[in-house]
């Protein structure tokens, strides 16, 4: 029915990254693709140049002022100063390499009613550079020194003003008597980078030659071109397999004979590991005269192919010359993949021969297969003894593990669950289906999991405990039955309420497929488990605590919270964890009763974790720290296709099961756009990863972001640009925050490219495929549902 609208959703798909960095965008080689175009990644490198600042007032930076300043000084607004004095005022910095200077001061005038404007002078190096008026108040104003005025090592800088008043004048009680002009705030310097974006000065001295400067703006809109002078560009990535580092490197005709031999050098480093030098170039005018704009070099990066690095590019002036900052290259570094077609064969394809053969033994081993999926909602795989828990608390999960694959690094794609389970039934992520408020269903145009199975002849039937995976909001669609535990006359808020209508579903289609969908609430809150499972982990507890009802009174500060108090919340989430698993326990049993086991695929999931205080707070929806991102992700095959006991530590997520589903029982799904990866491959035992990043989020229209990587977590919050970056191979529990820390500048810088390149693409893909609208008028169970779950209060 929607064919041809999802016919160019598929084409877009395939073309929309094109337009982004990353992509495959292709050269004049045929055989050349471009993984990584550097000069347009240089907004997400860590750029490191020869730069001074220098906070006026502040003792730290006194050393710098050798001539007429006055005492350190702050004012009622919080500013710290200098006052230059009568006669000006001379600071001095030092150059490694002679390169133009950007220069920004931030300063205002001494005046008051009856008294001329004041103006300052620059000087550099006691040659005369600018004068310009200041106003009374503190304003930024931009100077260029070019490198003509300037010298290796030491140079100083004046800035004298026209007059100055009497000390009584510009503030009563001042203990400095000597005559004052110019307040000083801040001074930062810095060589000029060409091209940077929205490139300009207010000042420009009178030794500036203006239409060189003109010429080079324009020449800087041409992508290869980058500013010469002691520069260092360090970019945080992994290197794809069959890869090659290359580049052109050429000069501009006018800039032969006014540049000084310099060298490019390139560096990589492993993670924890030592800079390795890649490359390193040295150059003189009559090299480069020959070598003009289309000379290419590669180097060979084979050795860290799939791993992540960090690959720096520097310029550097010869040692024993002047450098010459003015001047530019041509010089496109970018990562490609480039192979001969004799590489191609032989061994490559005996592998991928080989693979594929086993692909198809468990194709043909599953044909036909039932489907079971258990979501166990809010649940913490840390806390599941299937994960290494202290407490036993999933005998029964245990077991489905040992016959099947247990994913250790599970993420949902959103940390609440309406818009989690739409991605597990559309395989969209939550940007891209839309349905990510509270007001939103699932349309009718969406094509879900449940539709595919139900197309193939499946009886598909769900059982859900949870309003925000009900009717109500567009759940329902492609199930033969949709039991609403919550809507029953028996219900009583807990996982045996299923089991009087689940288990004789089983029996009575027990000899034909089926699409079965059971969706629990425990151990989301209410967390009420039956008092023994409870007396299983803490049944001495004497204190007043509720673990459900007092957890926002907690993090309100209405009442406080004793260590044994939190003890027994924990607990008591274990205990309904435990009597979650007893009935999953049931529903397996009742299908090894009925050689059921064997032949179905069982998965075990979470619509996400749950916070229990280990970064201050309990629940969900707010922030994206491994208990509530982190998922249990449990596939078993059926026999003789299972394979048994493995643990996986591949990143996957929810939305990998729609597309592991097809894959594995061959379903035509034509007008289904899926964006998660088959995780056949990985149940099949291969160790290569199908994501090289998961991508999730919060509630709310100004949402946080998480990407996690192999080794680093990246948090973004939109509503503040609050950031978070952690190594969750050293720090696990997420303690330590890199933003900002020296070694991670280069990781930082790539996290964002890798967010700001998906949110481009999600976007752009929602606005021709959003799965969402509003929901009409809810049922009174299901209010009643989302009351007792906490989302509403009213």
């Amino acid at each position: 029915m929607y064919e041809k609208k999802y016919t160019i959703i598929r084409a877009l798909v395939s073309v929309l990254g094109v337009a982004l960095c990353l992509t495959q965008l292709y050269c004049s080689h045929k055989e050349e693709t471009i993984l990584y175009d550097l000069f347009h990644l240089r907004d997400f490198a860590s750029f490191k140049e020869q730069t001074l600042f220098i906070d006026f007032g502040s003792p730290d930076f006194r050393k710098y002022l050798t001539k007429n300043w006055g005492f350190d000084e702050k004012l009622t607004d919080g500013r710290t100063v200098v006052w230059g004095l009568e006669g000006g005022s001379t600071l001095w910095f030092e150059l490694f390499s002679l390169q133009d200077i950007a220069v920004s001061l931030l300063c205002k005038a001494v005046l008051y009613e009856g008294t001329p404007s004041q103006s300052l002078r620059v000087i550099v190096n006691e040659k005369p550079l600018i004068s310009f008026n200041l106003t009374s108040s503190f304003k930024q104003y931009r100077i260029y020194i070019p490198s003509s005025l300037l010298r290796q090592g030491v140079n100083y800088l004046q800035f004298v003003p026209k007059y100055a008043i009497e000390p009584r004048m510009a503030a009563e009680g001042r203990k400095d008597v000597r005559k004052l002009a110019v307040c000083y705030d801040y001074l930062l310097l810095k060589p000029i980078a060409w091209h940077e974006k929205g490139f300009r000065f207010d000042l420009y001295s009178t030794s500036m030659d203006k239409k060189p400067i003109s010429e080079k703006k324009k020449e800087a809109s041409e992508v290869e071109l980058w500013r010469m002078g002691l520069w260092e560009m360090s970019y945080y990535l992994k290197i794809p397999p069959h890869s090659l580092l290359k580049y052109n490197l050429g000069f501009t005709s006018e800039e032969y004979n006014r540049i000084s031999p310099f060298e490019i050098q390139i560096t990589i480093r492993e993670e924890k590991g030592k800079e390795r030098l890649l490359g390193s170039l040295s150059f003189d005018p009559e090299t480069l005269k020959s070598l003009k704009r289309q000379a290419e070099r590669t180097i060979d990066i084979s050795p860290y192919w799939d791993k992540a690095v960090t690959l720096t590019l520097r310029c550097l002036p010869d040692k024993t010359s002047n450098f010459n900052p003015t001047a530019f290259i041509y010089f496109h570094p970018r990562i490609i993949k480039y192979m001969a077609k004799a590489k191609r064969i032989g061994s490559q394809r005996e592998l991928a021969r080989g693979a594929e053969s086993k692909l198809r033994e468990i194709r043909k081993d599953c044909a036909a297969a039932n489907v079971l999926i258990f979501v166990v909602d809010a649940a913490q795989p840390s806390h599941m003894s299937t994960y290494g828990y202290h407490r036993r608390t999933t005998p029964n999960i245990d077991e489905v593990g040992k016959d099947g694959t247990i994913f250790l690094n599970g993420y949902c794609q959103a940390v609440y669950t309406r818009a989690s389970i739409a991605s597990l039934m559309t395989g969209l992520y939550p940007d891209v289906h839309d349905v990510l408020h509270p007001e939103n269903k699932l349309n009718n145009n969406a094509v879900t999991m449940t539709e595919v199975f139900q197309n193939s002849g499946y009886q598909t039937a769900a059982f859900v405990a949870v309003g925000n995976a009900s009717s109500a909001f567009g759940f329902q669609q492609g199930f033969d039955y949709f039991y609403e535990s919550f809507k029953q006359e028996t219900y009583t808020a807990r996982a045996e309420d299923f089991l009087p209508a689940l288990l004789p579903w089983i029996e009575e289609h027990r000899s034909e497929p089926f699409f079965l969908y059971v969706h629990f609430r425990e151990p989301h809150s209410l967390i009420d488990p039956p008092s023994p499972f409870i007396d299983m982990f803490d049944k001495d507890y004497q204190g007043t605590i509720d673990p459900h009802t007092d957890r926002k009174r907690i993090m309100s500060h209405e009442i406080e919270m004793t260590p044994r108090d939190l003890y027994h919340i924990i607990a008591t989430y274990d205990a309904s964890i435990c009597y979650v698993d007893s009935v999953i326990g049931k529903i397996i049993d009742k299908l090894k009763s009925h050689g059921l086991y064997n032949r179905t695929i069982i998965i075990i999931i979470a619509d996400h974790g749950e916070a229990l205080w280990e970064h201050g707070f309990f629940g969900h929806n707010i922030h994206l720290y491994e208990e509530i991102s982190r998922i249990p992700f449990i596939i078993k095959l059926p026999s003789p296709a299972v394979i048994e006991g493995i643990k996986n530590e591949a990143l996957v997520q929810t939305i990998d099961l729609f597309p592991t589903l097809v894959d594995i029982l061959q379903l035509s799904s034509p007008n289904a756009v899926l964006q998660g990866n088959s995780l056949l491959p990985l149940l099949a035992g291969s160790t290569n990863s199908v994501n090289d990043f998961l991508y999730f989020r919060t509630l709310w229209k100004k949402p946080r972001y998480g990407v996690r990587g192999t080794v680093y977590k990246y948090i973004f919050y939109t509503l503040t640009g609050e950031e978070e970056l952690y190594n969750l191979r050293d720090d696990p529990q997420e303690r330590t925050n890199l933003m900002g820390s020296k070694e991670a500048i280069e990781i930082e810088n790539y996290f964002r490219q890798q967010l700001s390149i998906w949110l481009h693409k999600q976007r752009s893909l929602r606005r021709i495929y959003s799965l969402a609208e509003k929901a009409s008028a809810i049922d009174e169970a299901t209010l009643k549902n989302l009351k007792a779950l906490g989302y509403i209060t009213n």
